[in-house]
């Protein structure tokens, strides 16, 4: 287990196209939930959940 980490650990910082699946396989080897795995690399990968989820922009537009 050790080796994929370090392995996805490698190619994260090799480059941005890695960097997902090398969060993915991080996130799944220590047992985070899919929702949370989804959650970091929304995030990792620049993006705003807002502009995934519609549901959350308008509850979001609300404050």
């Amino acid at each position: 287990m050790e080796s994929v980490l370090q392995e996805a650990w490698e190619d994260l910082m090799v480059d941005r196209a890695n960097r997902m699946t090398a969060v993915m396989v991080l996130l799944a080897a220590r047992g985070v939930m899919a929702a949370e795995a989804a959650t970091a690399v929304a995030a990792l990968a620049g993006l705003r959940l807002e502009s995934c989820a519609p549901e959350v922009q308008t509850r979001n537009s609300r404050h």
